[in-house]
């Protein structure tokens, strides 16, 4: 087993983990107006204003941060499953870095749909609304199709450690845990 890829993939799975303790903590306190679907062009403008490094962070972090760390462990993940698991542990790298590709893909069309709608703004108020609407429409398709991989991706790397026991029994379950209702819940959205 490459150590070297194990060893990046924990710290990938912790880097990941903090850029997610960053971001909800923003969007739990100054960034939260940014998640309410009734936000106002004007608030959007003024939250842009105020806070605009802060959304480039929160959205930096959301998705490239969380996105690239992605990789890492889903190649981790397969190095140390594919052994035991060959089979499902290359479904499972597949669908990883598929998913990592989605959550990255994410950030492009936030980050970059953000700054094509600020730019219209200074010369056409309605347009830049309309453009800010239809970029949260293709986003939140990704970002919906994203979630479906990543459960899709936890469940099977789940399956892939749970018979020959090469990660801890409590993981393989968590995995399984989070993986099928996700995949439950997305069936039925």
């Amino acid at each position: 087993m490459n150590q070297g890829l194990q060893r990046a993939g924990g710290i990938a799975a912790l880097v990941a983990s903090l850029a997610f303790v960053f971001v909800f903590a923003l969007v739990a306190t100054i960034l939260a107006p940014m998640t309410a679907p009734e936000l106002a062009f004007s608030e959007y403008l003024g939250l842009h204003q105020a806070h605009g490094t802060l959304i480039y962070l929160w959205h930096f972090g959301m998705y490239f941060a969380f996105g690239l760390c992605l990789i890492v462990l889903a190649l981790a993940l397969h190095e140390r499953l594919k052994a035991a698991s060959p089979s499902l542990s290359a479904i499972a790298a597949a669908l990883g870095l598929i998913y990592s590709a989605f959550v990255i893909l994410g950030g492009l069309l936030t980050i970059h749909g953000d700054e094509a709608v600020l730019a219209l703004a200074s010369r056409d108020l309605a347009g830049a609304d309309e453009l800010r609407g239809t970029i949260a429409a293709i986003t939140l398709c990704v970002d919906s199709s994203d979630r479906l991989l990543g459960c899709l991706w936890i469940g099977l790397v789940g399956l892939a450690a749970f018979k020959p026991r090469t990660l801890p029994r409590s993981l393989a379950f968590l995995s399984l845990t989070i993986g099928a209702p996700g995949i439950i819940g997305m069936a039925f959205h």
